[in-house]
């Protein structure tokens, strides 16, 4: 009875064994977090990870293939500017006969600054693609640049021996 789990894991084993592991890595090299989605070559809907600045994101297929690593804008991050749009709308048509021309001001720009946050989260975001061979491993590499706002993203295939 006991010989059956042993086959069934040797089995397992074996397939594991003929079919071609990828290794895919997301290095962060940037100094804030970014979120990627890794499509492998064996998944229908890809991998979304959470990359600390300076970490490091991983997934593996179990075969080679096609395969795509995106950036993706950060939810959380978009969901609070829209909730601050909203107070300082509220606050515009819930206090502005109290409020100074100063702060009516101050709270025009908060607003435009919000949209051009929002608009730049709406902008297509860097992506690599390519194809692994079977026994490789897949690194891609996240950079960040503050003054222009903007991510890249590169992607090397490397095949073990």
């Amino acid at each position: 009875m006991r010989t059956r789990p042993v086959i069934a894991l040797l089995l397992l084993a074996g397939a594991l064994l003929l079919s071609g592991c990828v290794n895919f890595k997301v290095l962060n090299l940037s100094e804030v977090s970014v979120r990627v989605l890794i499509d492998t070559p064996d998944s229908q809907t890809g991998t979304t990870k959470l990359v600390a600045a300076g970490g490091i994101g991983d997934t593996f297929s179990t075969h080679g293939g096609g395969f795509r690593i995106s950036i993706l804008p950060d939810e959380e991050y978009r969901s609070l500017l829209l909730e601050v749009q909203e107070q300082i709308n509220q606050r515009l048509f819930t206090e502005g006969g109290t409020l100074s021309s100063s702060d009516v001001a101050d709270l025009v720009s908060r607003i435009s600054q919000i949209d051009q946050a929002l608009a730049d989260l709406a902008r297509p975001y860097p992506v690599c693609t390519g194809s692994a061979p079977d026994w490789s491993t897949v690194d891609a590499f996240v950079n960040y640049d503050s003054t222009a706002g903007t991510f890249a993203i590169d992607c090397s295939v490397t095949v073990s021996d």
